[in-house]
C-alpha cells in the first residue's frame, strides 16, 4: 500500500528480518480495531579486522491497518522483508523499567517478502 495521501514525512526504504509474524499492537490486544503490527530489528555495528562489531539494535514496527493488514498477513518470523517508501514516525516511550527510548514506527509503502524463513536449505536464521 502506497501513501495515497501524500502524507508528510521522512519516508525510507528497509530491508530486515521480521522478529514476529504479524501480531495485535499493546493498545488492541482483542485485535478489534483491525490493526496489525510487524516488528523488525537492525544490528547496528562496524567490521574491525574483518569480524563484525555490534555495537546496537535499531527497532522498527511495521504497522498496517484496513487493507494493508491483508498485505502483511503471510509474514513469518525469520522472513527477510523490504519495505520501500515507507512513512516513517519517531515517538519517545518509556519502557517497563521507566526508562526514555525512542520507537521508529513505519506505514505504509509497499512490502517484498525477499527470503522466506520457511525455506529448506537449512539456514540458521539470524537471532
Amino acid at each position: 500500500m502506497t501513501n495515497p495521501e501524500n502524507y508528510l514525512g521522512a519516508t525510507l526504504t528497509l530491508v530486515a528480518y521480521a522478529a514476529s509474524e504479524p501480531r495485535n499492537p499493546a493498545y488492541d490486544k482483542e485485535g478489534t480495531r483491525g490493526v496489525k503490527e510487524v516488528p523488525f530489528a537492525i544490528n547496528e555495528g562496524y567490521k574491525k579486522d574483518g569480524e563484525f562489531v555490534q555495537t546496537g539494535t535499531t527497532w522498527y514496527q511495521y504497522i498496517a491497518a484496513g487493507s494493508g493488514v491483508d498485505l502483511i498477513s503471510g509474514i513469518k518470523k525469520g522472513d527477510k522483508v523490504r519495505i520501500e517508501d515507507a512513512k516513517q514516525e519517531v515517538r519517545s516511550f518509556k519502557n517497563k523499567d521507566g526508562e526514555e527510548k525512542l520507537g521508529i514506527s513505519l506505514r505504509f509503502g509497499t512490502v517484498t517478502v525477499l527470503e522466506s524463513a520457511n525455506k529448506d536449505s537449512g539456514d540458521d536464521l539470524p537471532w
